[in-house]
C-alpha cells in the first residue's frame, strides 16, 4: 500500500499503545514499516523541532510502498482506531483520507 509521509505519521499516532501480545507485535512491525528511513528523511528534508513537531518539503515527497498494511488484521487495527475516534467525536478532517481508505474502503470490499 502506497502512503504519503503525512499518512504515515498519522498512522503512527493512531496505532494503539496497549493491547494483547499479538496486537502489540503487529503494532511494533507496523511502526517499523511506517517510520521513515534515514534515506527518506534526507530526501525530503525531514526535521524535528525541540517541541517534537516534524516538518519536511512536500515538493520532494513521493508516496512509498509500505509493507504489512495489506494484512487484514493490520487494516482492521487501523479501521478500529479510526472508528473509535469517530464514536468519541474526535475524528478530525485531516484523517478523512485514511477513513476513506481503511473504513469506507474495507466496507466496500476494496
Amino acid at each position: 500500500m502506497k502512503l504519503s509521509m503525512k499518512e504515515r505519521f498519522q498512522l503512527l499516532k493512531l496505532l494503539p499503545k496497549e493491547g494483547n501480545v499479538t496486537t502489540l507485535r503487529m503494532v511494533h512491525d507496523l511502526r517499523l514499516a511506517l517510520a521513515p528511513s534515514e534515506k527518506e528523511q534526507e530526501a525530503i528534508g525531514l526535521k524535528q523541532t525541540a517541541g517534537g513537531y516534524v516538518s519536511w518539503d512536500p515538493r520532494l515527497e513521493e508516496a512509498y510502498e509500505i509493507g504489512g498494511l495489506d494484512r487484514p488484521k493490520a487494516q482492521a487495527l487501523v479501521a478500529d482506531a479510526l472508528e473509535q475516534l469517530d464514536k468519541q467525536d474526535r475524528l478530525t478532517e485531516d484523517l478523512l483520507d485514511l477513513w476513506d481508505r481503511f473504513v469506507e474502503g474495507a466496507e466496500g470490499g476494496d
